[in-house]
């Protein structure tokens, strides 16, 4: 991999908890990656991304990779990471700006996945799992691929997708659903990277279904910076090297005609 330094892209949140993980996120793929890598926030919390991005300049850095550490391309990714890699070339006009794709739904991020599912108590007869939802069809229809890739890996198991904002199914209707189907046992799978706000819905309104329908239901863990997840943005990186990324835009407003 050639000598270039990184920025790690982080959604934000406003739980302290979160921005720890991913700083912690951020020091381990240092350590994985080589070079200078500074991490920064979109919204929410701090450092921002021009933060982590002043500090790779005024380092010398002249080559840099912007790399999202975020799983799936909705509307904030595309935006912000393109704002932030023509920020970096207004400041320095002769640099090597690439930016690399979403994490999106990788055979390392399904295995981290299902670890964190098995972790919970064991594969039960029922999964949901849970994305941030979005208005971005592109976005959305990730976390189905994700939901069939783990039930590709456990055939016996009825996996079904659902969202705790901005699109259907939510959680609940993802519930009721598996429970008509004949899933008694069930374990909510948040697909997020770091803890917040949203994954504390997520677990109170499973919770709550759950007392209510009579049904055994639990929530398992999210992914945080786990070594399959640090494998995944190094993929990422290193596509990034080679050549320009294919963002998952075949059916966004990003698209050119």
């Amino acid at each position: 991999m050639p000598d270039r330094s990184v920025l790690l892209v982080g959604h934000g949140t406003s739980s302290v908890e979160g921005t720890e993980q991913f700083l912690r996120l951020v020091a381990d793929f240092s350590k994985l990656a080589g070079g200078s890598v500074s991490g920064g926030f979109i919204e929410k919390a701090q450092p921002t991304l021009t933060n982590a991005a002043d500090e790779l300049l005024a380092a010398g850095a002249s080559r840099i990779t912007v790399v999202p550490a975020v799983l799936l391309p909705a509307g904030h990714l595309k935006d912000d990471t393109r704002a932030i890699t023509n920020y970096i070339r207004r400041l320095n006009p002769n640099a090597d700006v690439r930016m690399a794709r979403d994490i999106g739904v990788t055979s390392e991020i399904v295995a981290c996945l299902s670890d964190r599912i098995a972790a919970a108590g064991g594969f039960p007869d029922g999964i949901l799992v849970v994305g941030r939802g979005s208005t971005d069809p592109a976005a959305n229809s990730q976390l189905y691929a994700a939901s069939r890739l783990v039930m590709e890996g456990h055939p016996q198991t009825l996996v079904e997708p659902a969202f705790v904002s901005l699109a259907p199914p939510a959680i609940a209707a993802g519930l009721d659903r598996l429970n008509r189907l004949g899933a008694t046992n069930i374990t909510v799978a948040p697909y997020f990277l770091f803890k917040g706000v949203l994954l504390d819905r997520i677990a109170a309104q499973a919770e709550a279904w759950g007392a209510q329908r009579g049904v055994k239901v639990r929530v398992s863990a999210e992914l945080a910076a786990d070594p399959l997840v640090l494998k995944a943005l190094l993929l990422r990186l290193e596509q990034a090297e080679v050549a320009a990324p294919n963002p998952n835009c075949d059916t966004c407003r990003y698209r050119q005609a």
